[in-house]
């Protein structure tokens, strides 16, 4: 089980939630009317590894990540360091052991420039004596540690904190997204991008958004460091008055802005090729003609904004919802690789998220790299400059032999045939305990964790449990295999509990859909509640009362949702009727 990925939500936090948490709020009688105070109670506590978004130097031979793994022995308080590994021998170290750690999983929170010389990253640490209020700042070293600098610094109260940072692979540059007003021309601490120079001198704000909710997903800098890409909801250049995520393009100086998709739909995280002249992207969006049905898809246009292609088609069948996200671009512009669950002919016929590549001028066709037989499969693949190598995050399959025996997400290197396969981490996998829900009395709380919290969880693809809001009477609920459930809602009985899942523990969801199940509380009356061939119900809310379900799904459950449009439906116990 990973935490739930969403690229069409994800802004920049990716955090983890490890440990569960109940909260009271009691009335505290003081001289004065009474105060509503807190109580805090931590329910579970599962140590862990995990790692971010791993980049590599341009000639494939050095991977880095920010990890809070212990595989080394020398992180004993499982802080986020930046982790480096040989790309050919798959051994590795951390770089770093600062007390304060760097950056957690956000994407974009290291970055290495071309020759593997230099590190950008992120950090609330005080690390070079600058950073006395600990707010997240953008950071440069050399990859031997030496020449630590503090580049950014707002030492006002409440100044804001750098979100994204990305190195020009030259090294000269280095371009970050902060909501912080070094400049004085940011007094509201609107996220905006700035770009400075790696020796800390020639400081610029290159955007200057005015609409307080905006946000941006994803940002690329070229190798000279010139050229500048993002997603983003602001409307700069009043044609996204919709507030839609879609493409921009700058120069580093802040001139020549310009909007490069215009859909509507969400185009997000784009990357710029090294030498500036492409820029790659995922997109709901219909921007060529071959996305009628609005697919999560992988496209290329030039940096003048021509040429626009699509280069991938995840599906043809408006109820059957495939994807292809988080593309990663060579130096020169011809390659892109990146994840998807698009089943091509025998290719990938289970559906599982895998990596691919194609070339950006759509010859030679899809490349499947990577196979495996349980969900989620890849994410996350980062290609050299060169083209030579390829890294990226899998689980729960194991993809060496003998690797990832306790199934958790891995950071794998291969080489751009898909050959020459290392597993780089081992993080004992990453026990994630989420989705709690609590019943009406607050006495009870459901949630899901991997945490295998009372050694009966084997497989590790995580279980329902329950625990009472003292933090006694832990039991797992759920015995679930191949895939774990989600979402779990309970009702005020303490007992009747819906949640969704792709196992198949009744032999009724062959297909391995997301489909809704109901259980009690003590692991019995197990019963799953929808039941379509394509589509997915998810999310679903019980009735306090425990009378009806509503949920989410895309499924044609009733014959009226032809088109696989998310629609809200629910479900009578009493007697089913799943209604649109």
């Amino acid at each position: 089980m990973e935490p739930r990925r969403s690229p069409h939500s994800l802004v920049w936090s990716s955090h983890v939630v490890t440990r569960l948490f109940v909260v009271w709020a009691v009335a505290v009688t003081l001289c004065s009317p009474a105060v509503r105070a807190q109580v805090v109670r931590q329910l579970t506590d599962v140590k862990s590894g995990w790692f971010g978004f791993p980049t590599l130097d341009d000639a494939g031979t050095e991977v880095w990540v920010n990890t809070n793994t212990n595989q080394f022995g020398t992180n004993p308080g499982f802080r986020f360091q930046i982790g480096q590994w040989d790309a050919v021998a798959g051994t590795g170290q951390l770089l770093t052991s600062f007390s304060q750690g760097v950056a957690e999983t956000g994407y974009e929170s290291v970055s290495v420039s071309d020759d593997g010389q230099w590190i950008a990253f992120i950090s609330n640490g005080d690390l070079s004596g600058q950073n006395h209020d600990r707010s997240y700042e953008v950071f440069v070293m050399r990859a031997d540690g030496t020449q630590l600098t503090q580049l950014s610094n707002d030492p006002a109260v409440n100044g804001g904190s750098v979100i994204a940072v990305a190195m020009a692979g030259g090294a000269s540059k280095v371009a970050f997204f902060a909501n912080t007003n070094p400049l004085g021309g940011n007094p509201n601490h609107i996220p905006q991008i700035y770009v400075i120079n790696r020796d800390g001198t020639g400081l610029t704000q290159v955007t200057h958004s005015a609409t307080a909710k905006a946000y941006f997903q994803g940002m690329g800098i070229s190798g000279d460091g010139q050229r500048i890409t993002f997603g983003s909801t602001d409307n700069p250049t009043g044609q996204n008055a919709d507030g839609s995520t879609e493409v921009f393009a700058v120069q580093s100086d802040g001139t020549n802005l310009r909007q490069l998709t215009n859909s509507g739909q969400e185009s997000t995280f784009p990357v710029i090729s090294g030498d500036g002249t492409k820029i790659a992207f995922a997109s709901l969006g219909n921007l060529t003609g071959n996305n009628p049905y609005n697919m999560l898809e992988v496209f290329v246009v030039n940096w003048d904004g021509t040429g626009m292609r699509q280069l991938t088609r995840s599906s043809t069948n408006p109820l059957d919802r495939r994807s292809s996200e988080f593309p990663s671009i060579t130096n020169d512009g011809a390659l892109v690789v990146f994840d998807s669950n698009q089943k091509l002919g025998t290719s990938n016929a289970d559906g599982n998220f895998e990596v691919w590549k194609i070339k950006t001028d759509g010859t030679g066709g899809l490349t499947v790299l990577t196979s495996g037989t349980q969900q989620p499969g890849a994410s996350l693949p980062a290609i050299s400059g060169n083209g030579n190598r390829i890294a990226f995050a899998y689980g729960p399959d194991a993809l060496v032999s003998g690797g990832n025996p306790d199934k958790g997400k891995e950071l794998y290197v291969m080489d751009a045939s898909g050959g020459i396969l290392q597993q780089l981490t081992n993080t004992n996998n990453t026990p994630v305990s989420q989705d709690p829900d609590i019943t009406p009395d607050g006495s009870r709380i459901v949630f899901v964790s991997n945490g295998n919290l009372l050694g009966t969880d084997a497989d590790l693809t995580g279980e329902i449990y329950r625990i009472e809001a003292g933090g006694t009477g832990l039991a797992q609920v759920t015995n679930l295999s191949g895939a774990g459930p989600s979402t779990p809602s309970i009702a005020s009985d303490r007992s009747t509990i819906v949640f969704s899942s792709k196992a198949n523990p009744l032999g009724s969801n062959a297909d391995l859909s997301e489909e809704i199940f109901l259980i009690h509380a003590d692991g019995t009356a197990l019963k799953q509640l929808t039941s379509s061939p394509s589509g997915a119900s998810k999310h679903p809310v019980i009735a306090r009362n425990g009378s009806v379900v509503i949920f989410d799904s895309t499924a044609n459950l009733t014959g009226g949702n032809a088109d696989g449009s998310t629609e809200s439906s629910r479900s009578i116990l009493t007697g089913q009727d799943c209604s649109n």
